[in-house]
């Protein structure tokens, strides 16, 4: 099964940030392929916005590190848009015929809704991975809900590894 997983760093990025955190991009691959398990063939997408571009360089560096592809959007500005960004890059692999089974999507925002329904219409199962505080109803159109608690993906300062969190550059 060929599993095509994005996820929304922005929305997982302000929640973590508040409590003043940082997320482990390592561990939440982690958590999903041992999830999503069956011999499947992964692809592991992060699409953000950034302000500065010498820590978006090292975000990125650290996303790849982790076997992410990156979509990145360098901005001077507010950025809210990563939603769009995401579902235009995901129906355009479906129109140009990539081939994906399943689709992990993590985030709580409810403006995939629509995209959800459509890739289940053309026979693709959806898995939505979002914490709790982030989850809007409207995803429960997806063929299954997984809640991620906080401290599974919390970047722990110890480790030896400096390429395993994000720095903070999300735009605001």
């Amino acid at each position: 099964m060929r599993i095509l997983v994005c996820v929304d760093v922005q929305n997982l990025f302000y929640v973590f940030q508040k409590d003043g955190y940082k997320i482990d991009f390592g561990k939440l691959k982690k958590k999903i392929m041992e999830e999503q398990i069956n011999n499947n063939e992964y692809q592991f997408n992060a699409y953000f916005s950034a302000l500065k571009t010498d820590i978006a360089k090292r975000f990125k560096a650290m996303l790849e590190y982790n076997g992410y592809w990156t979509n990145v959007k360098e901005t001077f500005e507010g950025d809210k848009d990563i939603d769009v960004r995401i579902v235009t890059d995901i129906l355009g692999r479906v129109l140009n015929g990539e081939k994906f089974d399943k689709l992990v999507l993590v985030s709580g925002d409810g403006d995939y809704s629509d995209m959800i329904r459509i890739l289940k219409d053309r026979g693709k199962k959806v898995v939505v991975y979002a914490l709790k505080e982030l989850f809007s109803s409207k995803l429960k159109v997806a063929d299954e809900i997984r809640f991620i608690e906080k401290e599974e993906i919390l970047f722990e300062e110890e480790e030896d590894n400096p390429l395993t969190h994000e720095e903070n550059v999300c735009s605001e």
